[in-house]
């Protein structure tokens, strides 16, 4: 989920806006962005809000695209730091 949340343009528009130099054209360069985020705090805070944001939704879309299974299973490093765990059950 997180890989799409960086295809959406709002993200990659943010990213272009705050961090330009780990942008190449229109796509993200992951390997300039991984070494901003692992060297600097203040990045890994930033992009982490950035994704987690915008994970609920995406949940939500990813649940809806599968058929509505009658359960899903997440692997969410940061479930409880971000306060995620309420939209789960389990």
């Amino acid at each position: 989920l997180v890989k799409e949340i960086y295809k959406k343009a709002d993200v990659k528009s943010w990213i272009r806006t705050n961090y330009p130099d780990v942008m190449k054209g229109s796509e993200i360069d992951f390997r300039l962005l991984r070494e901003k985020v692992f060297t600097a705090p203040v990045v890994k805070e930033e992009i982490e809000a950035l994704i987690y944001a915008r994970l609920p939704e995406a949940f939500r879309e990813a649940y809806v695209q599968l058929g509505q299974p009658a359960f899903v299973i997440y692997d969410v490093p940061l479930l409880f730091e971000k306060n995620l765990d309420r939209m789960v059950d389990m």
